[in-house]
């Protein structure tokens, strides 16, 4: 089989992320307007064939690209997190010792990761360690850490949903301060928050809270503190 290629597979991202983008910024700001976006396959956004890339690993979630073009992703299943050249050579890299969740990338050149079981930690690629970076809230094991996202001072959000539904509505944000000095809980009412990412000003905050199908932005006032008064901007259909 033929390769669709490392920058073709990145074309194909990049469309999906300019898709949703665009119905976020289609909806309006009152919070009684909902866009409602049309549930698409990978047929309506791509023109050419798709073609698998690369096989492997348990569950594949989190992708993220580091600076010389390879992809990182983790494993759900065994807990890898392994990286992928623009070759497609794949390697297991290190192990998370739970159920990792989403990567970023922090200023510091490390590689930060949610994690079901172990909260939120982090890999130096210098010194192939992994460590906690926060493990828990008020001496409390948080739900199970899903995504997060450092904004540009270094600071990270994180959603924690994991547990939590639409008849249990607790799945949590929170907010840790650059270096992990502080912890903030700013949301804990959600049915399951997912996908959570800035815009790229850091002025606004979106969440996508799954089993609520819906995805909700709250203007940031300064690092860490958010509005609560939740804008719904869009709904999926299906």
């Amino acid at each position: 089989m033929k390769h669709i290629g490392f920058k073709g597979m990145m074309a194909i991202c990049m469309a999906i992320i300019f898709m949703f983008a665009f119905g976020l910024m289609s909806s309006q700001a009152n919070a009684a307007d909902i866009t409602v976006l049309k549930k698409l396959s990978i047929n309506d956004i791509v023109a050419g064939p798709v073609e698998k890339f690369v096989q492997g690993g348990n569950f594949l979630e989190g992708p993220i690209m580091d600076k010389k073009g390879n992809l990182w992703v983790v494993s759900i299943g065994s807990g890898w997190i392994s990286k992928i050249t623009p070759s497609g050579n794949w390697t297991d890299v290190f192990h998370s010792g739970g159920q990792p969740q989403g990567l970023e990338w922090g200023k510091d050149g490390r590689l930060y990761g949610t994690d079901r079981k172990r909260g939120v930690f982090v890999y130096d690629p210098r010194t192939k360690k992994v460590s906690d970076y926060v493990r828990y809230f008020q001496n409390e094991n948080f739900h199970g850490p899903n995504d997060l996202i450092f904004d540009h001072e270094g600071g990270l959000y994180f959603t924690d949903p994991w547990g939590t539904s639409p008849a249990n509505p607790r799945g949590g944000l929170y907010y840790v301060s650059p270096g992990g000095k502080e912890v903030r809980r700013l949301l804990n009412n959600l049915h399951f928050p997912n996908g959570v990412c800035l815009s790229p000003d850091d002025k606004n905050l979106y969440i996508g809270d799954c089993t609520a199908n819906v995805v909700l932005t709250a203007p940031i006032e300064s690092p860490g503190v958010i509005n609560i008064g939740f804008t719904r901007v869009s709904t999926f259909l299906g």
